[in-house]
């Protein structure tokens, strides 16, 4: 499966695949979105769960399963998708009239939907809060996933363009103006002040929050008819949004459970009304509702559900899926690592020459650690431009990059200083116009992104709001810092002490990195922070001829690799190829690369690079101890 999107589209992190799914009772298939990245359901509503076009893209080609990708609408872009359905014969192509000066009249980028019969129209514009659906024409801007195909209607421009006017005087002919609020006996509150994504979240995040969701997603088989599902999803959006009839309409339209039926009026007026009546609980718009600390009473039953409460063998069980590693070891997708340092130890090129093999897609590892990939952006603030130039050149000519085939971006100017929430967005959504939305972004260095004397909580606030930001995506932030102090009178310091607001920056940090040492002679990475194990001391050495080497503890080797190594020492001296290591060892590939990376490091191995696929012997070093 080949697809094709609009450039600016596929720059952003905001893609799922999707795959048809047909419900009982239902006339037509549904479109279920799943995550790329770990192949669950996704959420229009949860960024963790989207990816980048690419991935989309691969996810969809490596399962049959999947039907397409699809771009998720969010609060975060400019875009209004909108959805003409029923008005294209797909066997000549011709175009309703109604449909023909609506493309006509918006005048954006326009393709034709996976059945053929209908087109998907999207321009840079705001809608007003009303009108979301009528007949054959849905229109959104946040918390829906349009399918894209890629299949352009060429009449159409190829580009996204904005349309603010011409969106809302069409939006108005359509839809009218928003209707009067209805207080449905209650005294009109003051709205709840959350985006719709933002009370999505806590509604899903609630001790409710599973069976909130299965009916966003529109699964109601846990009812006995769609109309009882729709009335218990308006139940809670009765709680999270209080009672205004208006919201509770506007957010049932993105839900999963909207179909033609809605638009009766007396049935969506009936459904509102019933979920409104004698309703007293609400949610008051701050923080956390008390009903949701002191109990978890579902809002749809009155009922008391699952205590709020959990044992450790249901925390263990519930955690997230392992964490990628982009450099084993020492780099891992969704994580902010903090490197400081005193300056002059090395650290900028020790991260440009390791960011370097991680934008390379064909540099397996990295001073024996394998690497996966991914697009880096470096925003270099530290040294001057010129200098990075030489640090990148001596990597290039000792490892030979290719520098033009690199994935790798640095900004064109210097003077980047986030200070504010504003500037710290100015970088996010500088994120999503480089050429590929980035796997890793390193900021060199702290104290002249944020220039501050103290580096207090709230002055890192807008420098944490963009990392947090970052995680959300999945991309692993790397922040370079200088201590404030000499080497001399660092001697025997705890690191974080070198610190100026320590703490502040270690609340922020899921990874820290002290550097010592000189990285030309011998520098020491110490991990003073990890969430997890810590992993031991690595000790760095870079030379114009070998480039980087690392050294740690010894160890006995692993069973893995004991494993690897009673193979190779078998086939006596003879190759053999890493498929018949996967299949002999029955190790999966990720582990099988990551022996093998070790083993390669400390010479228990030789590899042919003469061969493809890669081959391997031993190199007849004993088996017992080596450096990791």
């Amino acid at each position: 499966m080949v697809v094709v999107a609009p450039a600016e589209l596929a720059r952003r992190p905001q893609w799922v695949a999707w795959r048809l799914v047909s419900r009982d009772g239902e006339p037509k298939p549904t479109k279920v979105p799943y995550a790329p990245r770990t192949g669950h359901l996704a959420s229009t509503t949860d960024p963790s769960t989207w990816a980048s076009f690419e991935e989309a893209a691969a996810f969809c080609a490596s399962n049959e399963w999947a039907s397409g990708v699809g771009y998720v609408l969010s609060s975060d872009d400019p875009y209004v998708g909108i959805d003409l359905d029923a008005c294209r014969d797909p066997r000549t192509g011709r175009l309703e009239p109604w449909a023909k000066s609506i493309v006509k009249r918006l005048n954006s980028y326009t393709e034709i939907s996976p059945s053929g019969t209908g087109l998907r129209i999207f321009v840079r514009g705001e809608l007003p809060p009303h009108g979301r659906r009528k007949g054959h024409i849905e229109i959104y801007s946040q918390a829906r996933f349009l399918t894209n195909t890629g299949d352009r209607y060429l009449v159409a421009p190829d580009t996204i363009h904005a349309r603010p006017q011409e969106l809302l005087e069409w939006h108005h002919e359509v839809f009218g103006d928003p209707p009067e609020p209805r207080q449905n006996g209650h005294a009109l509150r003051s709205p709840v002040q959350l985006a719709d994504a933002d009370l999505l979240l806590k509604a899903r995040s609630s001790d409710n929050g599973a069976a909130f969701w299965a009916l966003w997603n529109g699964d109601y088989s846990a009812y006995g008819s769609q109309s009882e599902a729709d009335l218990a999803l308006v139940n809670y959006l009765a709680f999270w949004c209080g009672p205004d009839p208006g919201r509770i309409d506007q957010l049932f339209r993105s839900s999963g459970l909207m179909r033609d039926k809605w638009e009766r009026q007396d049935y969506r007026d009936r459904t509102i009304d019933k979920a409104l009546d004698g309703k007293t609980d609400f949610y008051h718009g701050e923080g956390t509702s008390p009903q949701l600390i002191i109990g978890s009473t579902d809002p749809v039953t009155g009922e008391v559900v699952e205590s709020p409460w959990q044992s450790l063998a249901e925390l263990v069980n519930s955690k997230p899926d392992h964490v990628q590693e982009l450099v084993q070891g020492l780099v891992w997708a969704g994580r902010t690592h903090w490197m400081y340092s005193a300056p002059g130890v090395g650290k900028t090129l020790f991260v440009v020459a390791m960011l370097m093999h991680v934008a390379d897609e064909t540099r397996e590892t990295f001073c024996g650690r394998v690497v996966e990939h991914g697009p880096v952006l470096l925003i270099e603030e530290d040294s001057p431009l010129n200098l990075l130039a030489e640090y990148i050149s001596m990597v290039a000519d000792v490892y030979g990059f290719d520098l033009a085939a690199l994935p790798f971006w640095v900004n064109r100017t210097q003077g980047i200083r986030i200070t504010s929430p504003e500037l710290a967005t100015s970088i996010a959504t500088a994120m999503t116009t480089a050429p590929q939305y980035p796997k890793v972004l390193a900021l060199d260095a702290c104290e002249r992104i944020v220039p501050s004397e103290k580096f207090s909580s709230k002055e890192l606030d807008p420098l944490a709001s963009l990392l947090q930001k970052n995680v959300a995506q999945g991309v692993a932030n790397i922040v370079i810092d200088h201590t404030r102090k000499s080497p001399t009178t660092a001697i025997n310091q705890d690191p974080l002490d070198l610190l100026y607001g320590g703490r502040s920056k270690s609340a922020i940090s899921d990874v820290m990195m002290h550097f010592s040492g000189a990285i030309k002679t011998q520098a020491r990475l110490t991990f003073t922070k990890f969430r997890g194990q810590t992993p031991p001391a690595l000790d760095v050495s870079f030379n114009d001829a070998d480039g980087f080497k690392i050294r740690g503890k010894s160890r006995e080797l692993t069973e893995t690799e004991r494993r690897i190594m009673e193979i190779t020492n078998n086939a006596f001296g003879q190759w053999v190829t890493r498929d018949e290591l996967e299949e002999r060892s029955k190790l999966s590939n990720a582990s099988l690369r990551r022996a093998c990376a070790f083993l390669l490091e400390c010479g228990y191995l030789e590899r042919s690079e003469e061969h493809h696929p890669a081959k391997f012997k031993s190199s007849g070093s004993g088996p017992g101890m080596f450096n990791a």
